[in-house]
């Protein structure tokens, strides 16, 4: 049978893995908050609000992913 398009299905080991991105995101923003404010330097400063941006958008991706997705078990 040929798919004209990829099932929206999660499966438990894509859900785990997912997990897992998510919360080394969760972790890294974390982090970045705190030393967005400990930090002086300007550069540095601006890395890490990038870092913290960059982390924030991926865990709202991996969280679509799994509300627009069936979790299959």
């Amino acid at each position: 049978m040929k798919y004209e398009s990829v099932p929206n299905i999660v499966g438990t080991k894509d859900l785990s893995y997912l997990e897992d991105m998510f919360k080394w995101n969760y972790e890294l923003y974390k982090q970045s908050i705190n030393y967005e404010f400990k930090v002086k330097d300007k550069n540095a400063k601006q890395l890490i609000q990038k870092i913290k941006k960059v982390s924030d958008n991926n865990m709202k991706t991996i969280l679509s992913i799994i509300k627009e997705g069936k979790v299959h078990e």
